[in-house]
């Protein structure tokens, strides 16, 4: 197989990675392949890394299932960091080598035992937006009973949007669908048009969810609804 097909094969593989290499003879008898991928940040350093060696490992094993690819003289480069849309710089996070020849010996990433190198790079958590951790809840309209639970739910809907922000800048959100936190409208007017529009709705505000006679509760849900009604 040539080496552009064996790239091909890698990029579908592992699709925010790609495979290259670059003719180093003289200095050594053979090429530089660099094997490298992307991630996005998880919820916080440790997730992140986790997420990042498990990536690193399964380049491995990719690179080990292909070995006729490679020559005899090439040597291997896998790296593992960032895109550009999370950081532009210090974002390479595990950066690692190897005798292609050397390959068969790698057990997991322990690259040093086979004869190679690697490198968790100091820099790479900072400047990152982290995502807001799983564990922070969702604001509920349920526990709203008085005025002050139902400022208290406001005051939870706010900081759950400002997180929504954050982690949208980290993961480069798509524009369509529903973007970080479940936030399906994120601008003032669509956002009072879809409370607007599940008040008016037969099936939903209309019939069950807003009652005439207003309740702390009634206004948390109509607000909650500006969130995720579509």
């Amino acid at each position: 197989m040539r080496f552009e097909e064996t790239a091909q094969t890698f990029r579908a593989r592992i699709p925010d990675g790609n495979l290259v290499r670059c003719d180093f003879r003289p200095d050594f008898d053979g090429h530089l392949v660099t094997a490298y991928s992307t991630i996005l940040p998880a919820q916080d350093v440790a997730a992140t890394r986790e997420a990042a060696r498990k990536l690193l490992t399964e380049i491995v094993d990719w690179l080990r299932a292909h070995l006729d690819a490679f020559e005899a003289g090439d040597r291997l480069q896998l790296e593992v960091g960032f895109p550009e849309s999370v950081k532009t710089h210090s974002r390479q996070i595990f950066k690692c080598w190897l005798p292609a020849s050397r390959l068969p010996d790698l057990q997991g990433v322990a690259f040093e035992a086979a004869g190679g190198g690697f490198r968790e790079m100091e820099q790479w958590p900072e400047g990152v937006s982290w995502p807001r951790a799983k564990s922070v809840a969702d604001p509920d309209p349920d526990t709203v009973h008085d005025r002050d639970s139902f400022l208290e739910f406001v005051r939870a809907l706010a900081l759950d949007r400002r997180a929504s922000v954050a982690a949208e800048h980290a993961l480069a959100s798509s524009s369509y669908g529903s973007v970080a936190g479940g936030w399906e409208n994120v601008s003032i007017e669509s956002y009072l048009e879809a409370a607007l529009a599940w008040a008016e709705a037969p099936a939903t505000g209309a019939s069950r969810g807003l009652p005439h006679e207003p309740t702390w509760h009634a206004f948390a849900v109509f607000l909650y609804c500006g969130k995720i009604y579509e």
